[in-house]
């Protein structure tokens, strides 16, 4: 499940995220992150060109184009049922609250 098996974290990356900490008597006591990461939209396709190799040839287009912009992680946000299974189809991975990620 999601849930119980979260994504290996990994330490921010100073180029893109801003930590804020928080101390007392020298001892974190919480921290906020923020990080700029790239967020894909679902994908649409009109419905009369669905069930063809659009979204495939899209997907590898886009997908390429992320790679040789060294992006190697992304993110997609789906609360629709249909677009979440075909994301996972594609090769993504379902980290929970309709959150996908993909790794290049």
């Amino acid at each position: 499940s999601p849930l119980e098996d979260p994504p290996k974290w990994e330490p921010p990356n100073p180029q893109n995220s801003l930590v804020t900490v928080a101390e007392r008597d020298g001892k974190i006591v919480g921290f906020w992150c923020a990080q700029d990461v790239v967020h894909v939209e679902p994908i649409w396709i009109d419905p009369e060109e669905r069930n063809n190799i659009i979204a495939g040839k899209m997907w590898a287009h886009l997908t390429t184009a992320l790679g040789e912009s060294n992006v190697r992680t992304f993110y997609a946000f789906s609360p629709d049922d249909g677009i979440s299974k075909y994301l996972e189809k594609l090769g993504m991975q379902d980290i929970g609250w309709k959150t996908f990620r993909g790794d290049m």
